[in-house]
Formats: structure tokens, sequence, C-alpha cells
């Protein structure tokens, strides 16, 4: 890991922009002391984004403070048990510390459908991720992440959402970053034929903690899980409307055929549409029934993140 990371430091994008790694690990595979990163040692992993794998079956056993199977990945032997709120908390405070690790959901990459509150004295500073949208081997996705501070209007402590001018940030985003998608110089033929097939991008939140702190709403409180919803389901609603309105004027992704909006295909949803940009699933709060404008933000943090596909190649 480290070679790469070294790599990735050294061979730069026109000399000047260097590459991100992702690196995960399944929770029931790794020590609790790979998770512990002290802050001053964090530049050794300096271009890489860390995560931990989970599941259903892990955070039942935090919440019951339970132990949970450590597997040696070689053979699938267990190993020994670890305490999983010892395992979590560790996540937490690493996180807190030095923005590393994530989580990223196993399996079926849906929700787990339980809320844990991550204590934290400076929620600006942590950035365990609610859900990691996976991507396919070669693909690629254009990504903005505005400050929602900029969007809070009002006074400190009672600031409220500007939704308007929300909205027409995320349709020129939307629109700018599918321009994006086709002007880009793509590396690999691999990488730009699905990048342009697919056309994802990726939009999201970084700052979240601020606009919190302008509205007067602590950080780890039901209301700030309630109006994360709100804000990223209306982020979400915004994108697919500006990306169905450019699939109009530029036709509908590549890939479409086939893909979760086809009812011909085995991947179908229940959603029939015709975007522009190929869009990742998103995960929605057990409470909501299913809808294209629903994406989960119950575990909104800094750096909190929904990939929804774009629309297909200028004609």
């Amino acid at each position: 890991m480290r070679l790469y990371d070294t790599m990735t430091d050294v061979i730069k994008q026109g000399g000047t922009r260097r590459g991100a790694n992702m690196a995960d690990s399944s929770v029931m595979t790794i020590l609790r002391s790979w998770i512990h990163t002290d802050e001053a040692d964090s530049w050794r992993h300096g271009n890489f984004n860390v995560s931990v794998g989970v599941d259903a079956q892990f955070f039942q056993a935090v919440e019951a403070d339970a132990e949970y199977d450590l597997i040696n990945p070689h053979g699938r032997k267990t190993r020994r048990q670890d305490p999983a709120k010892a395992v979590f908390d560790a996540m937490v405070e690493n996180a807190w510390k030095t923005g590393d690790p994530g989580y990223v959901v196993l399996g079926s990459n849906q929700r787990i459908g339980i809320r844990i509150r991550r204590p934290s004295s400076d929620g600006s500073r942590v950035r365990i991720h609610a859900v990691k949208q996976p991507l396919l081997p070669w693909e690629a996705v254009q990504s903005w992440e505005p400050q929602p501070f900029n969007f809070v209007a009002g006074d400190i402590l009672s600031g409220r959402f500007d939704f308007p001018r929300l909205k027409e940030a995320v349709l020129l985003s939307t629109r700018f970053l599918e321009d994006v998608i086709e002007v880009n110089d793509y590396p690999l033929p691999e990488i730009e034929r699905l990048a342009k097939g697919n056309r994802r991008i990726g939009l999201g939140v970084m700052g979240w903690a601020e606009a919190l702190v302008t509205c007067g709403i602590p950080y780890d409180k039901d209301e700030a899980l309630k109006l994360g919803d709100k804000v990223m389901s209306f982020i979400s609603g915004a994108a697919l409307e500006a990306s169905e309105s450019l699939a109009k004027e530029r036709g509908i992704f590549p890939n479409w055929h086939g893909s979760a909006y086809d009812p011909a295909s085995k991947h179908y949803r229940g959603q029939k549409l015709h975007p522009r940009i190929a869009r990742a699933r998103l995960s929605r709060p057990p409470e909501r029934s299913p809808s294209p404008r629903a994406c989960k933000v119950e575990e909104l943090s800094l750096s909190s993140r929904l990939l929804i596909p774009a629309t297909t190649r200028r004609r």
C-alpha cells in the first residue's frame, strides 16, 4: 500500500495534480491496530482514502456490545474475536483525528438500516462516510461538492437554507459536469469508453457542520439528520431533473438499455426514467418508500457524496 501511495505521489498529472486511491478492507479481516493511525503518521498514506468494510451483522454486534469473528483471509478461518464496539469507536476516533477510515457497506451495498450515533467533540472533523458508491472497473466519475454554508441565508444560529439558490447551482453543476465528461482527456480508451457510456457524476456536500452551526442545529441531533435528508433529497431531485432535461437535448446515456432504468433489464428497479446521466442507486431511510428523489443522508458527514449517472454524448 505504501508503494502505491509513493507511486501516486511521484506520478502527477501535468506535474502538479496528484492522483487519489481508495483502499477498502473488510472489518472481519483487519486488526484493530490497522485502524489506528497517528495524526503525525497520516502522511504515509496521504494519497489514499481508507475505508473499513462493514455489514449489518457487525453493526448489530456494535449495538449489542458483542464480539465478532476476526477471519484470517488466508484459509478463511476464525483467528479470534474482537469487541465490535471497541473497533467502531476506534474507527470514529481515528476519523476524527485524521479523516480516515471511512466505511463501506459490504454485500448488496444497500443501507444497513441501523442508526448509530458517532460521539465527537467536533463534528466538523468527522469524515466517516455514510455509504460509498462503487464504480465499475475502468469507470470514472466527475464530482462537485459545494459548501452548503453558502446556501444558508440569515444570521448565525438562525439561518435557513435558500433552496431556490441551491437548485440553481445543482442545475448548472449537472450541466457543467456533463460537459466535463465529454471534453475530458482520458488516460486510457477503456476509461473513456465506460465514462462516456455511463456518464456518472457525483454531487454531495463538503462542510455540513458549518451549515448546521449557521442554522443553529447540533450535529448529533435528529433534527440534523432530518435536515440532511431534506437537503440531499432536494439535490438528488434537482440533479435528476437536470439530467432528464439534458437527455431531451442530447439523448439518454448510451448504456441505458440493460440499466436499472430499462424495464426490460434484469436490473430494473421500477423507475422508468430517461436521464442523460446514469445514476447510482442511493440509500434511503427505512421509513420512506423508494422514490426517484429520495437519497439517504442518515449519516451525512463532511464528505458525503451521492453518485448519479449523467447524460450521453453530444450529437
